[in-house]
């Protein structure tokens, strides 16, 4: 928001304030295109004499006349509607940008801004207004104030999901800021309550409620408090778009203004402020802890406010989890043995970022089931699907899909009194996930909810062998400080072992070395701590490695690598850089069955280990190959393909046609292949979204989706149309080449790496130019040559799919037998 700045406009509330103005009547105007669209008869905002005041006339209206109109809309929108919400909103709103070419470019700005957040928004689940707010954020470098900033929309539908909102039941979100769980708690009840046949139209017009239902549903389930005046406008335009135009959202500070109020409510979502802290004397009776942290003070209301069958999906700073404070002791208190709290899952501490590196977790608890709960589940969330820096680019890594599929199965167990753990657990990994029993966290009386505080051991606390502490086999050491100049000047043939996992943590090679015979070695700092590794042979270890020498008999070392491997990094402290130090791992008791039985038990896991080595190795080998016989012709992409092809093909097809719609997220990485997931109508995409056909070959042009290797073949398309990101770039083969031929020219490895260096832009976002893609030469087989060629690698990828699966199987097969001791 430059352009503001330079402008004059220099408050944070009065910029929110008149963006938000701008956005909402942009929405509203797009609201009754929508609507006319579907009926022209509907009755809109923008008519008879509010008509003029459409967004789209107000974008071709020079400095002076724009300044004037926007003055007459805040003024006369609010006497002409009979709208409540719009009176309300626009009641005594004034423009406060006034210099008329800064307001004029404001005006343009949000409409770019719109337009290309509407582009992004390819799911079902849009909240447009969070994401416009989280821009703001990012611009006005103030996310951390008063502990306010915004949920990322994955993590808010992650615990929306968790919870699983039910017709018939009230929602309230006490620090409701843009809305964001509100919205989606309403898609979700969208989803779950429309009928098959609407949704693949992708409409969801709940047609599976009844009339009362619908009616209770928009008038009674939603509720919001925010004490913020510019997100309470916020959250009531957030609502309002999403067909609740009469929404429960107040403007009061819940910790202050609820002093006796007894309303309970069946679910609380919520990402209260962490930072604030709330003046003594102004603190609500009804929650007085003897602290002024906000964080603490919202969960003692959540829990007071929760009815007696409801359930709560919260977000909390590391301090509520372990904190010694009185205060925290006594909430943690209160969740465990009132609340009915059953899972804690564990964030990375990127999430939130760039506006906080604050590390967090999502508190899960349910009233209904407090007295089924035995044990707790703690679950680890490593990745999110994002990079965890500022950047937020899309990565492969994401535990959230299996973690929610988890937490269902457990929070079905509990509420059917049924034991669904060790589902839960298989479907995490046991590395991720594992139960602590109650009395476990209780006994201490300092009820802390961080899941590594209980596991010593916990992995074997069943075992029927004895457990033996590491100092009691072992004898502990550590490597010395090894840096690449000491590597340059006594270069050999001796492995140096680090920190790194990649290469078996191979660091670089000496011509001497510290370390001869059998050892287990462990990461003790950083990111990889707790990892575990079989070494043997003439070696080196930097001052980042922990070694262990057997001195018993009692144990086979490769034994003892498979079992800490298991468990050692739930061992890993977690203040500041990650460390596993050896007065640590020294104390880590594992199972020691007779020595026999550890050698049969080795070598069953070497065997399953050998098995899923070489399927990995054929898994990341393959690729789609095309042997050059130097007797084929020479041509360029463009020379036998159409590149990016007009949309005018279809001008004349009808804008209600149904088409496939394929995000970015639904293309794969190194797999011709794709699942059309989504249909959207014509007239909905043709406008922002790239155009392709039956065959025609996907391209992903922008970072790092172009590295990754994403592309794909499109087929099975609905009425064989598509569309999809704009980041596609689209290669339509001749009847001169087939469209997999063409797939595999731009899966290899000088393709990809000729590409990266023709990129441009700047930042974190670049792009292959189109002009790179249209002048890439192949070699082109004939015709015949071609089917052979594709028969040959359906038959091959058969194979590595075989692979995949064999994987699978057996690294389950590890885990059981290791469960199984």
């Amino acid at each position: 928001m430059n352009i503001l700045w330079s402008g004059g406009v220099a408050n944070h509330s009065t910029i929110i304030e008149q963006i938000n103005y701008l956005v909402f009547l942009r929405s509203l105007s797009k609201k009754d295109d929508h609507a006319m669209r579907i009926d022209p008869e509907a009755e809109r905002v923008f008519q008879g004499e509010l008509s003029q005041y459409h967004w789209d006339n107000l974008l071709v209206l020079n400095a002076e006349v724009l300044f004037s109109t926007l003055e007459d809309i805040y003024r006369r929108l609010p006497e002409l509607t009979t709208d409540k919400t719009i009176q309300l909103l626009y009641r005594d709103a004034h423009v406060k940008v006034f210099d008329k070419p800064t307001l004029r470019r404001l005006v343009h700005e949000i409409e770019q801004l719109m337009s290309d957040l509407e582009k992004e928004a390819t799911t079902g689940r849009n909240d447009i207004f969070g994401d416009m707010y989280e821009y703001l954020l990012s611009k006005l470098a103030q996310a951390g104030t008063l502990g306010s900033f915004r949920t990322p929309r994955h993590i808010i539908n992650f615990i929306v999901d968790v919870i699983d909102p039910d017709k018939g039941e009230t929602i309230l979100d006490p620090a409701c800021g843009t809305a964001g769980f509100l919205v989606a708690a309403l898609e979700h009840l969208k989803e779950k309550y429309s009928s098959e046949e609407f949704k693949k139209e992708n409409k969801h017009p709940l047609d599976l409620l009844s009339p009362d239902e619908r009616k209770f549903l928009f008038q009674h389930t939603f509720t919001g408090f925010d004490s913020d005046f510019d997100m309470f406008k916020f959250g009531l335009m957030n609502l309002y778009l999403h067909q609740l135009e009469h929404p429960n959202i107040k403007r009061i500070n819940t910790l202050v203004d609820t002093a006796g109020d007894r309303t309970k409510w069946d679910i609380i979502l919520a990402n209260p402020p962490f930072a604030g802290a709330v003046d003594q004397s102004s603190i609500s009776e009804d929650l007085q802890m003897g602290t002024r942290a906000t964080e603490i003070l919202f969960l003692r209301y959540m829990i007071d406010h929760l009815s007696p069958t409801g359930r709560t999906g919260v977000i909390v700073p590391e301090g509520i989890i372990f904190s010694n404070t009185n205060a925290h002791k006594k909430i943690r208190q209160l969740l465990i043995e009132t609340a009915g709290l059953w899972a804690v899952v564990s964030l990375p501490a990127g999430v939130f970022n760039p506006y906080s590196g604050v590390k967090t977790s999502i508190l899960f608890f349910d009233k209904s089931i407090a007295r089924n709960i035995e044990s707790i589940l703690f679950a680890k969330v490593s990745h999110d699907g994002f990079d965890l820096g500022a950047s937020k680019r899309l990565v492969d890594k994401d535990d959230l899909p299996n973690a929610l599929n988890a937490l269902l199965k457990y929070h079905s167990g509990l509420r059917n009194k049924a034991s669904n753990a060790a589902e839960a657990i298989y479907i995490l990994g046991a590395e991720i996930a594992h139960l602590i029993p109650k009395h476990k966290i209780s006994e201490t009386g300092d009820y802390n909810l961080s899941g590594d505080h209980y596991l010593l051991s916990s992995e074997y606390s069943d075992a029927k062998w004895p457990m033996v502490s590491i100092e009691e086999l072992c004898d502990l050491g550590r490597g010395r400080v090894i840096n690449k100049q000491d590597i340059a000047k006594n270069p050999g043939a001796f492995p140096v072992y680090s920190s790194q996992t990649t290469d078996d943590g191979i660091f670089g090679y000496l011509g001497s070395y510290d370390f001869d015979g059998e050892y287990v070695t462990w990461t003790t700092d950083g990111a990889n701590a707790g990892t575990v590794f079989y070494r043997t042979g003439k070696f080196n270890c930097t001052n980042v490695c922990g070694t262990l020498k057997a001195k018993t008999k009692k144990i086979n070392m490769r034994f003892l690598a498979q079992a800490l491997n298991r468990i050692a990094y739930k061992h890993v402290i977690h203040a500041g850089n990650p460390k596993l130090m050896n007065n640590v791992m020294a104390k880590i008791t594992v199972p020691l069955p007779p020595l026999e039985i550890q050698d049969q038990i080795v070598k069953e896991l070497r065997g399953y280990q050998e098995i899923i080595d070489g399927a990995t190795q054929i898994v990341a080998n393959w690729k789609c190959k095309i042997e050059i016989d130097t007797t084929w012709e020479r041509v360029k992409l463009k020379d036998v393909c159409n590149i990016n092809p007009k949309k005018i093909e279809i001008k004349n097809i009808n804008p209600e046609t149904e088409v496939s719609f394929v995000p970015m997220a639904d293309l794969n990485q190194n797999n011709a292949n794709f699942v059309i997931k989504q249909t959207k109508k014509l007239s909905e995409v043709i406008g922002s979204y790239t155009y392709f056909t039956e065959n025609d070959v996907l391209l992903a042009r922008v970072t790092p989706c172009f590295e990754n290797g994403k592309a794909g073949i499109a087929r099975k398309l609905k009425n064989k149309i598509g569309f999809g990101s704009s980041e596609y770039i689209v290669i339509r083969p001749s009847e001169k080449i087939l469209p997999e031929i063409i797939y595999c020219y731009i899966s290899e490895q000088r393709f990809n790496a000729a590409g990266k260096i023709k990129m441009t832009g700047t930042g974190g976002l670049q792009r292959v130019p189109v002009d790179f893609v249209q002048n890439w030469e192949i070699s082109l087989p004939p015709l015949e040559v071609q089917r052979q060629i594709v028969d040959q690698i359906d038959i091959e990828r058969t194979l590595v799919d075989g692979n995949k699966k064999l994987i699978e199987i057996y690294k389950r097969k590890i885990i059981d037998v290791l469960s199984a001791i």
